[in-house]
C-alpha cells in the first residue's frame, strides 16, 4: 500500500541546503533531518497537498528506551513506515512519508491505538521556503493516480455507530447512471480508490480501518443489510470483505471500483 508514497520521494531534488530525508538500517524507518522544519497540517493547508510529503506525529519523548518501546508498537500493529526527528535532546516519533490521503487513514488507525493526540504535518517540495531531499537508492517509475472526479456526489447515509463515531455509507438514488452495487433495492456507491478518500474527505471523515472494518463485518446484521455483496476500499491497493464468517483482505489495482464505508472524524 505504502508504494504510493515511493514514487514521491522522486519529486524531490538533492539541493545541499535541502533538509535530508534517509532510511535508516531499519527496514521501513527513516530519519529526519534536524534542520528540516515540520508544518503542521490544517485545511488552510489544503492547496498544499500536491508539493507536500506528509507525517503523522503520534509522540514525543526524551527517553530512548520509551522511543524504542513505542517504535516496536506501531511497526507491528500497522503497515506504515516509521520516521523519526531528533529534537531539544528528544525524539519526535512520526509515521511517514506518506500521500496526505495515507496520513488521514494513519492518524484514525494511531487513534485507535490510544495516540489521541497525533496529528498531521508536512515538508515542503523543491521551490518552497522549506525544501525536502530523500535519499533513497530505490527506483521506481511514476504511478499514475486514477481519475478522482465524480458524476455527482453520492448521500451519505449513516448506518452505525463505533466508539462515538457515525459510520456513513455512500448510497445513490434509482436513477443514478454511475458505477454502483446493487444490493436488498439499495444502490451502493461503488469508486476507485482516490474516488472513495474524497467521498470520505468532503464528509469531514476517513475511509474505515482494518479495526473498524472488523467490528463493522462482525455485525451480522449490517452485513446482512448492506455488505453481503460487497468489497470495501481499506488501502490503495487492497480491500476488505466477509466471506461466510471470515473476514479478508484482497490486493487490488488502485483504479479498480469498489464500495467504502467512512467513519467521521
Amino acid at each position: 500500500m505504502i508504494k504510493i508514497f515511493i514514487f514521491l520521494f522522486f519529486l524531490f531534488s538533492v539541493p545541499v541546503s535541502a533538509c535530508q530525508i534517509s532510511p535508516s538500517l531499519v527496514s521501513n524507518d527513516f530519519n529526519i533531518g534536524a534542520d528540516c522544519q515540520l508544518f503542521p497540517y490544517n485545511a488552510e493547508a489544503q492547496r498544499l497537498q500536491s508539493v507536500s510529503l506528509y507525517f503523522v506525529q503520534y509522540l514525543y519523548s526524551d527517553k530512548y528506551q520509551a522511543y524504542l518501546s513505542h517504535k516496536a508498537k506501531i511497526h507491528n500493529a500497522t503497515h506504515y513506515p516509521n520516521a523519526v526527528q531528533t529534537f531539544n535532546y528528544g525524539y519526535r516519533m512520526l509515521v511517514g512519508p506518506l500521500t496526505l490521503e495515507d496520513a488521514i487513514q494513519a492518524k484514525a488507525q494511531l487513534k485507535q491505538l490510544g495516540y489521541k493526540d497525533s496529528f498531521i504535518k508536512y515538508i515542503m517540495k523543491k521551490g518552497s521556503a522549506n525544501t525536502a531531499a530523500v535519499t533513497n537508492k530505490t527506483v521506481t517509475k511514476d504511478i499514475p493516480v486514477p481519475p478522482a472526479t465524480l458524476q455527482e456526489m453520492p448521500i451519505m447515509k449513516p448506518i452505525f455507530s463505533l466508539r462515538g463515531e457515525t459510520v456513513l455509507l455512500p448510497i445513490y438514488g434509482r436513477d443514478y447512471q454511475g458505477k454502483v452495487t446493487r444490493y436488498n433495492q439499495t444502490n451502493l456507491g461503488s469508486f476507485n480508490y482516490q474516488q472513495a478518500m474524497n467521498v470520505c474527505v468532503q464528509s469531514k471523515a476517513h475511509i474505515a480501518t482494518a479495526g473498524d472494518y472488523n467490528a463493522l463485518l462482525s455485525n451480522t446484521d449490517l452485513v446482512m443489510r448492506y455488505a453481503v455483496k460487497s468489497q470495501f476500499w481499506l488501502h490503495s491497493d487492497e480491500t476488505i470483505t466477509r466471506v461466510q464468517n471470515q473476514i479478508t483482505k484482497r490486493k487490488q489495482s488502485p483504479d479498480a471500483y469498489f464500495n467504502v464505508l467512512c467513519v467521521t472524524n
